[in-house]
């Protein structure tokens, strides 16, 4: 079931190989197990470690179709794969369409535009951050 596909994928994600994580995706997707935020939220951050932007990307149409964009713990891993991938515009964009942002959704892009070479950006992003009454976390920093 989807539970026991998860545990892998988040398994293989978090401690290596990340590249398994995606195997194993692909392999859930072949037996025909359709998978749920969960999975999402898993599987996006073995292509950010990797910086494996074209499965990213497959991976976003994916969660179109099933309906997931509006998740926001999903929502919040796109953002974060799209800037540690280096592409800031399509972070941004996903960023800006996400209706209640967390420090997560801040974190994301503070970091993606610190780890792109947009100092200044970052401070703005964490500036607009606190104005929008959130308090930095240890990973703000």
């Amino acid at each position: 079931n989807v539970v026991s596909w998860n545990a892998i994928i988040t398994g293989y994600t978090q401690n290596g190989p990340v590249e398994k994580a995606l195997e194993v995706f692909k392999q859930m997707q072949l037996a025909d197990v359709k998978p749920n935020s969960t999975t999402f939220a898993s599987i996006l951050p073995a292509c950010a470690k990797m910086g494996a932007l074209e499965q990213g990307m497959d991976i976003h149409q994916s969660i179109i179709e099933n309906g997931f964009l509006s998740d926001v713990v999903v929502a919040n891993a796109l953002v974060d794969m799209y800037s540690k991938c280096g592409n800031m515009q399509k972070a941004r964009e996903l960023f800006e369409k996400i209706s209640q942002k967390t420090v997560i959704s801040w974190n994301a892009m503070v970091a993606g535009y610190a780890q792109n070479g947009f100092a200044e950006m970052a401070l703005e992003a964490f500036k607009q951050m606190q104005l929008a009454g959130l308090k930095p976390n240890s990973t703000t920093f």
